[in-house]
């Protein structure tokens, strides 16, 4: 068995694909919760490149391919 992670859009892109690829849905009252300051970090940097938006506050919800994705929040 290995350990897999998600800390990067791709990472997540593949495993949402690998769900689909699976038939496997993820019910709307579902959120995946995702432990990772790498994935806050490229997803903050593509929205200062790509959308040039500026995303000041932490992160937290947001939608990816249609699914609700929640960042855990690490404890200070």
């Amino acid at each position: 068995m290995t350990t897999k992670r998600i800390d990067s859009q791709m990472e997540l892109m593949e495993f949402i694909h690998l769900l689909q690829g699976n038939f496997i849905e993820i019910p709307e009252n579902v959120t995946l919760q995702i432990d990772s300051n790498y994935l806050e970090a490229d997803i903050l940097d593509s929205a200062k490149r790509i959308w040039n938006i500026s995303i000041d506050d932490k992160l937290k919800d947001f939608r990816f391919m249609g699914q609700k994705v929640s960042l855990k929040q690490q404890e200070q």
